[in-house]
Parts: structure tokens; sequence; C-alpha cells
């Protein structure tokens, strides 16, 4: 099991039932990413104890279905920055939750950002936690993510240590 990765499959899938009504299915052992050419990415990162990101990324389509239910409205009304708005909502109450069990004193505004034929990559960081969901018909991820060490913190520790 990675790390956190139960208490983010209880926060996802609380957040998800709670906003929309619907159960989320944990993909447990999952490494394929949401299966889409064209990927939509929120993130928010945390300040304090801990620093990263935690990132929500799925297709623009369960995007849309998501800003759709959220805001009462039919699939084709709700527009791109609906599907943003909401994806990065989610990405805010997700990373809230998880930010107070790892410790952070602070959470950004969420980010959102469209990936094409990759991953969004976080410079500096590493992924401790990748837990994969599906839902109706498609797959999405929550990435749990910590920076890593600068080499000038690295050898600075090292060099005090002598």
């Amino acid at each position: 099991m990675q790390f956190l990765e139960g208490q983010i499959v209880e926060i996802t899938q609380r957040v998800w039932t709670s906003m929309f009504g619907v159960e989320i299915r944990h993909l447990e052992g999952s490494r394929d990413d949401p299966g889409a050419e064209r990927l939509l990415t929120a993130w928010v990162t945390t300040m304090g104890d801990w620093n990263g990101a935690l990132a929500l990324e799925c297709s623009p389509g369960l995007a849309r279905q998501a800003a759709a239910a959220m805001m009462d409205l039919e699939i084709d009304e709700a527009s791109e920055a609906d599907s943003r708005d909401v994806l990065g909502e989610l990405a805010n109450i997700i990373g809230g939750n998880v930010k107070a069990l790892i410790g952070s004193s602070g959470l950004s505004a969420p980010t959102v950002a469209e990936v094409v034929d990759d991953e969004f990559h976080f410079p500096h960081c590493r992924v401790v936690s990748r837990v994969h969901f599906h839902v109706k018909d498609h797959r999405f991820v929550v990435k749990l993510m910590k920076t890593k060490p600068r080499e000038s913190e690295t050898y600075s520790l090292e060099t005090s240590a002598s």
C-alpha cells in the first residue's frame, strides 16, 4: 500500500459521493493513466511541515460531467471554464482534507492545466501516492507529491553532520 492510500481513497470517495451522489470505485493496484489523449490536471500545493502538491487528473469528459452535476446543468450546457472550476474545487476539497493528515499549514488556490499525450510533471516533486479510481465510464487519478530537497539543502545537511 502506498503512503496514505487508504485515507486518500476514503476522502475521495466521501467527497465524490457527497457532491455528486455517485459512488466511485478504487482501482487497487492500477498503474494505468486515465486513458485519454487529453487530460485536465487540477492541483493545489501544500506548505508547512509537508511541502508538495495534490493533483487530480481526469479526462475533459469526466470534468464536464462533474461540472454539469455540480451546477445542475445538462452536460452540453457545461462549458470548459465550468469544467476547470469544478475540477479545481475537487482538488481543493480533497487537498484540504489530505493537508490535515500530513501536517501542512497552508494550501494554495487550485490551478488547472490541460495536458496532451502525457501526464503533468511537477518539477522538484516525487510522487508518493498515485491512487486510481473509476466512475461511470471514466478513470481518474489522485496523486500526492512531496517536494524533493534541493541539492544545496542535502549538501548542507551532509556537511553539517561531519
